[in-house]
């Protein structure tokens, strides 16, 4: 790749890079998976970032749902907040939510069965964290 090439490979890839943002209707992984291509095809291009950056990119990133989990990570003590810690705490907080809506779902759609609306129960499966609704 002559140098022209990479300057202009580079100015994308940063571009990209300032632009990238985690939208309400995506999922964590794919934002992080995203970050971490990015971080990965800059670098070789003498574009290196530190965790702290990357750390403060996720946390910029972050939509106003998310605000909770900004004053969280706020919160943390110095020493647990590494890029790896983040991530996944951010995935945690991912399958959190995604459990609740379907929680949700599941509780607003309910079951009616000759027009008497049964009881439905959600629990969460420690194995997977998965929502299952029982039928009483």
């Amino acid at each position: 790749m002559s140098q022209q090439e990479s300057g202009v490979s580079s100015a994308i890839l940063q571009e990209q890079w300032f632009e990238l943002r985690l939208q309400e209707d995506n999922s964590v992984a794919g934002f992080l998976g995203k970050l971490e291509q990015l971080v990965s095809q800059l670098t070789p291009l003498g574009c290196v970032y530190s965790d702290e950056q990357v750390i403060a990119k996720v946390l910029h990133s972050l939509p106003a749902s998310w605000r909770h989990f900004r004053t969280s990570w706020n919160g943390t003590a110095d020493a647990d907040k590494t890029l790896v810690k983040l991530k996944q705490r951010m995935l945690d907080e991912d399958g959190f939510a995604t459990w609740g809506a379907r929680r949700t779902d599941t509780e607003e759609r309910g079951a009616t069965k000759g027009g008497r609306k049964q009881a439905v129960d959600v629990e969460w499966e420690e194995r997977g964290g998965t929502a299952v609704a029982a039928r009483g």
